[in-house]
């Protein structure tokens, strides 16, 4: 394991909120779901609920009113490329898809999705990074969506 990625697990250290000492929080257009994001990122300054990061990252929160949270049959995997489930539970489902160039002929990324239950519907989120970048960063954001705490 790197050295940075010990550092970035060692330094995971929360504010009351469940926000991370020091990350930036975003929330989606309607107020209702929030992730965090490491201090680096920058917010969008037209979507708010946007935030990007060095090295062809980015990161994305939505609600999904009306919606349930549910954990993926192996049809529904295949049909939305599913290449790594990390969870699979009525509490979250967390997965990366298969690596991607966008456009064809960049760097490969891997589009990671997170769904939690929200208020009224689902909190989604969406952490696109590099192929080969830390995975232990993408969990840190991930364990971040949540309905908006108040």
């Amino acid at each position: 394991m790197k050295l940075q990625t010990v550092v970035a697990i060692t330094a995971f250290v929360c504010t009351a909120d469940g926000q991370p000492s020091g990350w930036r929080l975003i929330k989606d257009s309607k107020g209702v779901c929030q992730m965090s994001v490491p201090p680096d990122w920058n917010v969008n300054a037209h979507v708010p609920s946007m935030a990007t990061g060095p090295d062809l990252a980015d990161a994305m929160i939505l609600s999904q009113p009306g919606k349930t949270v549910r954990p993926m049959n192996d049809v529904v995997k295949n049909v939305v490329g599913v290449d790594k489930m990390l969870e699979n539970t009525a509490q979250r489902v967390f997965w990366a898809a298969k690596p991607a160039s966008i456009p064809q002929g960049s760097p490969p990324v891997v589009a990671y999705h997170v769904a939690v239950p929200g208020k009224e519907g689902t909190c989604a989120g969406q952490i696109t990074i590099k192929q080969g970048a830390s995975e232990a960063l993408v969990k840190q954001m991930a364990a971040t969506v949540s309905p908006v705490k108040e």
